[in-house]
């Protein structure tokens, strides 16, 4: 299903580090500045189009626009009408699931089946703009004149940037390649963070007085910034960032990740042998660290016999978005994992947290969200991603402010 140099890239320690230079200028700030004003206009009409109709499904209208934010700001692909944009929802939900099949079987009715159509669909869809993106830029150059770098309005325009500033112009022309790079980074920009939106959105929902801390901070970052969802001003959320991290760290969008020993490792006393499965559970090491910093001798968990995790009475207990304010908890602050840790950090992670705080800003200047379900009563999933059970309909409606 993945791409084999992709997985060499990642089992090379050398490899990586040269991939992590050609993405690094994608998410610089000069980079991030010039995205802002796209997922700022995205959020903001998704949101009106939300208010102007009726109940809706949140997960998938969540999707819809992170699909929107994934073609715009990540791989350049504009001007998809809205057939288009279904159809490629449907893939990449048949292409993803693939991926997390169990039973590799290439029969067309089985899910990792499905996955290799969706695989296949993926490249008639996207080779044709990914070719036109490419020659364009190839056409245009890296340099202007005046021997400034041209600002890009996507992230894989930006990697194809540092190719040719690398003097590596030769590599665009493997369509294969820059395909796979798409691929992965739609599935980062669609999935994971569609599962964080809709987390942080059903969060809210359920903390009223979160909301209005919110709306009031909103009031004074349009006295300060005005009402335009600027970089500056969403830098000067300090609340709303705070709390799209503490969402992260009670409710991540990933609960784990595995990892394989290349060789024998101690840690913390104990031995792992080379070859060995790792579980890296980054949702468990946050819960502990939050018994620890509030002296619980247990880790808060949902109410007995509730299948959910983001009911009141849960959420009482654990959401806690000061702990990231200046000062933190105690002078301490939390060790955030969800975005992975060190040198292998993901490089999204200030984009994310960009179109999340443009997304909450919207919605509390100008709607009332309401989850039309008790949260309490909804089956939670966690793998692949943590969300509501696609089997129950998660059911919202939004209303604009008077």
């Amino acid at each position: 299903m993945a791409d084999p140099r992709t997985a060499a890239t990642m089992a090379d320690g050398a490899l990586r580090r040269t991939q992590r230079r050609l993405m690094q200028p994608a998410f610089s700030n000069d980079a991030l500045n010039g995205y802002v004003p796209i997922m700022g206009r995205i959020v903001e009409e998704s949101l009106a189009a939300l208010a102007a109709g009726g109940p809706f499904e949140l997960r998938s209208e969540v999707r819809t626009t992170t699909v929107d934010l994934a073609n715009s700001l990540l791989v350049g692909l504009t001007g998809l009408d809205s057939a288009a944009k279904r159809e490629l929802q449907a893939v990449m939900d048949d292409f993803f699931s693939g991926t997390q099949a169990l039973e590799l079987s290439e029969d067309p009715n089985s899910v990792f089946g499905r996955g290799l159509a969706a695989k296949k669909r993926l490249f008639e869809m996207l080779q044709p703009a990914l070719v036109e993106q490419r020659d364009a830029l190839l056409a245009e150059g890296h340099i202007r004149s005046d021997g400034n770098t041209k600002p890009r309005k996507s992230v894989l325009g930006c990697m194809m940037d540092a190719r040719i500033a690398m003097g590596d112009a030769d590599a665009l022309h493997d369509l294969d390649v820059l395909t796979y790079q798409c691929i992965g980074m739609l599935m980062a920009g669609v999935d994971t963070s569609g599962s964080s939106f809709t987390t942080l959105l059903v969060a809210l929902t359920q903390m009223p007085e979160v909301v209005e801390r919110l709306r009031e901070e909103q009031q004074k970052v349009i006295q300060t910034h005005g009402p335009g969802l600027t970089r500056a001003a969403l830098d000067a959320m300090k609340y709303c960032d705070a709390v799209v991290k503490e969402v992260q760290y009670i409710q991540p969008a990933g609960a784990a990740n595995l990892r394989v020993a290349l060789k024998d490792l101690e840690i913390g006393g104990c031995s792992i042998p080379a070859g060995a499965m790792i579980v890296v559970h980054w949702h468990a090491a946050h819960m502990l660290e939050d018994a620890e910093f509030f002296g619980r001798q247990t880790v808060p968990l949902p109410r007995a016999g509730r299948p959910a995790v983001l009911d009141k009475d849960y959420l009482s207990q654990v959401f806690r978005p000061e702990r990231w304010l200046a000062g933190g908890v105690g002078g301490r602050k939390p060790t955030m994992l969800t975005f992975h840790y060190g040198p292998h950090t993901c490089l999204g992670t200030t984009l994310y947290m960009l179109e999340a705080k443009a997304l909450l800003a919207a919605l509390v200047r100008g709607y009332d969200l309401e989850l039309l379900a008790d949260p309490a009563t909804i089956p939670w999933t966690y793998a692949p991603l943590s969300l509501p059970d696609r089997a129950v309909p998660l059911m919202a409606r939004l209303a604009a402010r008077a």
